[in-house]
């Protein structure tokens, strides 16, 4: 069973998503195990088949971490992670196997993650945490980034961009009012307002624009 040495933190607040891991891992006590560690630092979805953890990544949430055993019922667990990449995702994954395997390690690295041999030690997994946040924070630059280069070519006023960020972080549409402190027929003006200055039948088309330029920064960084 894994400790809980490590101080948990809590983490979302109105306007930012909370931190959501996925872990996909067929022996249940020990998954449970494993979610009970990470729900110290977010929101833990549990799985058991690669089936499962693929009908989780098409209802849409955006996870801080992958945590995935390599001997699954249906598949591998780095087939898994081979499917995870080519839809996109860059978020950190961590490959858990029972055995100290040169070709398990050389997959797991192929696809831009991390390995631990079973049964994994909580110094690991707060290491594998940090490396979560780490990566988020990298994400949230670039996307500061990338609103404040699509503010400047459009000219949009430092409230449409904050209004953007938002939006561009996951803010649902719902919710902008509250997290800019404003009310709602003043997030409907300032939608309005932004798509005259981009052109943009949608908000959501505005959002897209901004991801391509974070795509393409994150790209040039590699």
């Amino acid at each position: 069973m894994l400790g809980s040495t490590y101080k948990m933190e809590r983490v979302g607040r109105l306007g930012r998503p909370l931190r959501r891991f996925l872990v996909v891992e067929d022996d249940r006590p020990f998954a449970r195990s494993l979610a009970r560690y990470l729900r110290g630092f977010g929101r833990v979805s549990v799985v058991h088949t690669v089936s499962d953890a693929l009908a989780r990544l098409d209802e849409g949430y955006e996870y801080a971490g992958f945590v995935l055993d390599v001997g699954l019922p249906d598949s591998s667990g780095l087939e898994l992670l081979r499917l995870i990449r080519e839809r996109g995702h860059d978020t950190p994954a961590l490959v858990l196997t029972g055995h100290d395997e040169a070709d398990v390690i050389a997959a797991a690295q192929l696809h831009h993650a991390t390995f631990l041999c079973k049964p994994a030690s909580q110094e690991n997994l707060f290491a594998f945490v940090q490396w979560t946040k780490e990566h988020r924070r990298a994400a949230e630059r670039r996307l500061r980034d990338a609103v404040r280069d699509f503010g400047d070519r459009h000219a949009l006023t430092p409230r449409e961009e904050q209004l953007l960020l938002l939006s561009a972080s996951g803010t649902r549409r719902s919710e902008l009012g509250a997290a800019l402190g404003v009310t709602e027929a003043t997030v409907k003006t300032l939608v309005r307002r932004l798509l005259q200055r981009t052109q943009r039948a949608d908000l959501a088309d505005v959002v897209a624009d901004v991801h391509h330029g974070v795509f393409h920064q994150g790209a040039s960084e590699q």
